[in-house]
C-alpha cells in the first residue's frame, strides 16, 4: 500500500508526480539550484536551534566576496563565514573534497608501508524512530572505538582509520502505514577504512599479521555489539557487519575500493545519491524543495536534532598524521626538483 500522489505545482498548472517518479529520479524538471537547498536547509536548521548551519554563509569575514556565476546560477561564494558542518550542503562538499584527496593518498602509500587495508559496513535494519537509529549506531561506534583503542594498545599496533555515518531514508512507496498514517523508515549505518600494522616490537613472534589484524578486528566487534546492546539494540553479524579485507597484490581489487573509499567521503553531500526505494540525506532535502510533505520535513529535522554536537566523520589521530607526513615528502620531492632543475642551468651556463 502506498500513500497517495504528490502534486508539484508548477507555473501553469499543477503536475501529479508519482512517489516513485521522485525517488528513483525520473522527474528532473526543474532542478532545483545548489542556493535554494541551501537556503531551505539554513531555514529547517533554523527552525530546530541550529544556528550554526543557519547562518553559515551570512557575512563576510574578509575585505572582499568573490562570486561565481554559470548559465545565470550562482555556483560558489568565497569570502564568506564557514559553519564547518558535516551535514551543511556548502561546508560538507569542501570537507569531503579535502577528505577524498587526502584517502585516495593516505591508503596506497599506507598499504606500501606495510598496513594491511579493511573496509568495514556496520548497519542496521530500518526504524520508524530517527533519533533511537541513529543514537543506537552512536552507542556501538563509542564501545567500538574504546575497544579498538585498548585492543591496539594492547598488541602495540598501529592503526589508521577514516568513517562515515550514513541515514538512509525510504522512498515514499516504502513507507509504514500505522493507523491511518505514513512513516518514514530510516536505515543508519557506518562505512569505515581501517589499516593495521603490527608492530616491530611486538612480542608476539608466533603469531601471523592475519591472525594479529583478526585480533583486533574482532575486539573491535564485540565493542560494537557491546555498545548496541546498551542502547537496547541488537545486529545479527551475518547480515549487519561486513569486513573485507583489501588484497595488497590485486590491482583490481584495490582499485575498486579506493573508488568505495573515496566515494564514501561524498555520502553527506549534495552530490549523494541512492537508487531504489531509498533516499540519501541530501536526497531528501531536494524532495522536500519539490513536495513540501510533511513527513519528509519532519525526517529532516529529526536527523538534524539527533545529530546537534555530535560527529558524522571519525578521522583517527593518525589519519592526520600520516596526512602531514605526505605533505612533508611531497614538500620534500618538489624541493629536489627544484634544485636539480637549478643545477642543470648552472651546468648548461657552464657550458
Amino acid at each position: 500500500m502506498t500513500p497517495a500522489s504528490l502534486t508539484k505545482a508548477t507555473n501553469s498548472e499543477s503536475q501529479i508526480i508519482s512517489p516513485l517518479d521522485s525517488c528513483n529520479g525520473r522527474f528532473v524538471s526543474p532542478s532545483p539550484s545548489r542556493h535554494a537547498l541551501r537556503t531551505l536547509h539554513k531555514r529547517l536548521c533554523w527552525e530546530v536551534g541550529l544556528r550554526s548551519q543557519s547562518e553559515c554563509s551570512s557575512w563576510a569575514v574578509g575585505d572582499s566576496v568573490t562570486i561565481t556565476a554559470s548559465n545565470g546560477r550562482i555556483t560558489s561564494l568565497s569570502g564568506l563565514n564557514q559553519c564547518g558542518g558535516a551535514l551543511c550542503p556548502r561546508c560538507s562538499g569542501i570537507k569531503s573534497s579535502q577528505d577524498r584527496s587526502n584517502l585516495d593518498r593516505v591508503i596506497p602509500y599506507a598499504m606500501s608501508s606495510g598496513f594491511n587495508a579493511y573496509f568495514v559496513t556496520l548497519t542496521q535494519n530500518k526504524k520508524i524512530n530517527v533519533a533511537g537509529s541513529i543514537n543506537s549506531l552512536r552507542s556501538g561506534l563509542s564501545s567500538m572505538t574504546t575497544a579498538l583503542r585498548n585492543a591496539r594498545r594492547a598488541l602495540n599496533a598501529e592503526v589508521i582509520s577514516y568513517g562515515v555515518i550514513e541515514n538512509v531514508i525510504s522512498c515514499h512507496e516504502d513507507r509504514v502505514l500505522i493507523g491511518n498514517k505514513f512513516y518514514n523508515q530510516i536505515h543508519s549505518h557506518y562505512h569505515q577504512i581501517i589499516l593495521i600494522r603490527k608492530s616491530k616490537t611486538y612480542s608476539r613472534k608466533d603469531q601471523t599479521s592475519c591472525n594479529h589484524d583478526q585480533t583486533i578486528l574482532d575486539k573491535m566487534i564485540s565493542g560494537y555489539e557491546r555498545g548496541l546492546k546498551k542502547a537496547g539494540s541488537y545486529v545479527s553479524r551475518s547480515n549487519g557487519i561486513d569486513i573485507q579485507q583489501i588484497k595488497h597484490h590485486d590491482q583490481e581489487n584495490i582499485s575498486k575500493y579506493l573508488t568505495k573509499v573515496s566515494s564514501m567521503a561524498y555520502e553527506v553531500t549534495l552530490s549523494s545519491n541512492k537508487e531504489g526505494k531509498s533516499r540519501s540525506f541530501h536526497q531528501l532535502l531536494k524532495d522536500i524543495f519539490t513536495f513540501n510533505d510533511t513527513e519528509d520535513i519532519k525526517t529532516y529535522k529529526q536527523i538534524l536534532e539527533a545529530n546537534i554536537r555530535k560527529k558524522i566523520i571519525f578521522r583517527s589521530r593518525s589519519f592526520g598524521a600520516m596526512v602531514k607526513e605526505l605533505d612533508a615528502l611531497e614538500e620534500d620531492e618538489m624541493l629536489c626538483q627544484l634544485e636539480d632543475t637549478e643545477s642543470k642551468r648552472e651546468e648548461t651556463k657552464c657550458k
